[in-house]
């Protein structure tokens, strides 16, 4: 697909796909904390919200009062989710397509790639990983504090017992690249690290903190407090295992209280995943004797579980939760995959990917946060009291707009690329094609809104910069409680102006312009044929619409 055709569809999917939005009022010197959660080996329906007998009440709180990501897909195994996840891009391009690193090699990830705590640091923010690594062991330049993270603390190889914290009698848990020698159960320790960090936090300071539990991976072990809980259930393994997810709860609870206590709840956005489906075949269970062992894992409807890339391996219980930003209890059936982490919480955070390979990963959050109309001043137009009283007005006098306008790969969506759309305009190398009132282009005026902004507010404070984008739809539509997306979705089913908007591209568009009107108008509204082009386009729609940047947004 080409670009022209690329952006305008994403534009349609993004806006037709967006109900209400919180309006995102973030200022650059209060960039929002991350609390990312990473859970071992957790079987899709093994959490309360999905109907399973084992609990997790907090869980199930976060879920709930906020987006439940019921399409998000991980890699089937712990180490390539965890590379995607720190990379942006899929492990077949640095040699981790593989099974998991074992704690008998000595390769890791490799060292040229620009991870996500290297890239939020540059952005200012305290980069901290508690929790399992699994990232490279054998030599100190994989692991974490020389690869962005400026506090570690947990284990770095794949599988320890929980109370010893060693693999085949060597201890792997460490601090700050020190070995740590300590008694406790591994979930609360991490816990009990967690909670610390954020009391000691310096709150002016926004902070990045990769929690990652390697509960409920095996060997399959809880305190005795949580098998207590568990009585009803006869089978040790599945006991053990539901003791360790709901003990893995609580400990996701003191985290919330700590950030709530210390005032930071509100601005801090906590995504919860597992690394990959839960574990169905000894094969893939991990380096303990699993001869005796019942795998206890529950992936629901799905077949198979870690180490397949069938649904029951690959996609995983997730969800994003923002007060104020995501509306509570909602559910996102649209596609997201691991690698699309990386570009999301980069976008968020206001920090750059110049030193990133090329990415993989989409924004999910791009777009679906803010929409910039972009107005086009026309050198000659009617009054405003004309236009507004016309009942068939052209494209620059309803609104002289092209709603996030595309050039190149991008969509104007910050101010480095705006600087660059106004300079093809002065350039001649966007041209109008003819709209009537609408004699010359010139250099854009920038509105930055949400969808759901009301347009009647917009228009009282805006008029003398955009009036025929506000003032037209309010008064002469009478919806003088319209939103944003109600406009640009009016536009999008209107024939006439969605004619105008596919002229109104680069000088060399015609052929594409042809390309978009084949798919737009198939169905004879623009008299083109029923067959030409749709079957391509189609496939490009929908690949578009289960890739939205609006997925985390309904």
């Amino acid at each position: 697909m080409n670009n022209l055709m690329r952006s305008f569809l994403s534009i349609a999917v993004l806006l037709l796909g967006i109900a209400s939005v919180c309006p995102y009022a973030q200022a650059a010197d209060n960039k929002p904390n991350m609390v990312y959660i990473v859970a071992d080996d957790l079987g899709w329906k093994d959490v309360g919200y999905h109907g399973s007998d084992i609990r997790t009440p907090n869980l199930d709180k976060l879920a709930k009062d906020g987006a439940r990501l019921e399409q998000f897909y991980a890699q089937p195994m712990c180490t390539p989710t965890r590379a995607a996840l720190m990379t942006g891009r899929y492990p077949f391009r640095y040699g981790l397509q593989t099974l998991v690193i074992p704690s008998g090699q000595s390769y890791g990830l490799a060292t040229d790639e620009w991870l996500l705590p290297q890239a939020l640091k540059e952005a200012g923010y305290d980069t901290a990983i508690i929790g399992k690594w699994h990232l490279g062991h054998a030599d100190m330049k994989y692991w974490p504090r020389q690869r962005g993270f400026d506090y570690q603390y947990g284990p770095l190889i794949g599988e320890i017992d929980y109370f010893t914290h060693e693999q085949h009698g060597v201890i792997d848990w460490y601090r700050d690249n020190q070995v740590v020698k300590e008694p406790g159960y591994t979930t609360t320790l991490l816990g009990n690290d967690a909670v610390k960090y954020i009391d000691d936090h310096n709150p002016s300071v926004p902070f990045y903190l990769y929690l990652t539990f390697n509960a409920p991976h095996t060997p399959y072990q809880a305190p005795q407090e949580y098998l207590d809980q568990y009585k009803n259930i006869a089978d040790s393994s599945r006991r053990a295992y539901a003791a360790s997810i709901t003990a893995m709860d609580d400990q996701v609870g003191r985290v919330v209280a700590a950030l709530k206590k210390n005032g930071m709840r509100d601005n801090t956005i906590i995504v919860f995943q597992s690394d990959n489906g839960g574990t169905s075949n000894a094969m893939f269970a991990g380096e303990g004797d699993m001869s005796k062992i019942v795998i206890p894992c529950d992936n629901g409807p799905y077949r198979d579980g870690k180490g397949s890339l069938y649904e029951g391996g690959t996609r995983v219980p997730a969800f994003v939760n923002w007060p104020g930003h995501i509306k509570p209890g909602t559910v996102v059936d649209g596609m997201m995959h691991v690698v699309d982490t990386y570009p999301t919480l980069i976008g968020i955070a206001g920090a750059s990917t110049a030193k990133s390979k090329p990415l993989d990963g989409i924004d999910m959050w791009l777009g679906a946060e803010k929409i910039f109309a972009i107005g086009v001043r026309c050198e000659k137009r009617e009054p405003l009291e004309e236009a507004s009283d016309q009942k068939d007005p052209s494209l620059a006098q309803v609104m002289g707009v092209l709603f996030n306008v595309m050039f190149l790969d991008h969509l104007a969506t910050d101010v480095e690329h705006l600087e660059r759309l106004n300079q093809l305009m002065r350039s001649g190398h966007i041209k109008h094609s003819g709209l009537e009132g609408c004699e010359e282009m010139r250099p854009l005026t920038v509105l930055q809104v949400t969808p759901s902004a009301n347009l009647t507010e917009i228009a009282a404070h805006h008029q003398k910069d955009m009036p025929y984008l506000i003032q037209y739809f309010v008064n002469s539509l009478g919806r003088d409680a319209g939103s944003c997306s109600d406009l640009m979705s009016y536009l999008l089913f209107t024939p006439k102006y969605t004619r105008d908007l596919i002229e109104l591209g680069y000088h060399d568009a015609d052929e594409r312009a042809d390309e978009i009107e084949d798919y737009l108008f198939a169905d004879g509204s623009g008299g083109k044929s029923a067959g030409s082009s749709r079957n391509g386009a189609s496939r490009e729609v929908e690949a578009a619409s289960r890739r939205s940047p609006a997925a985390l947004r309904t």
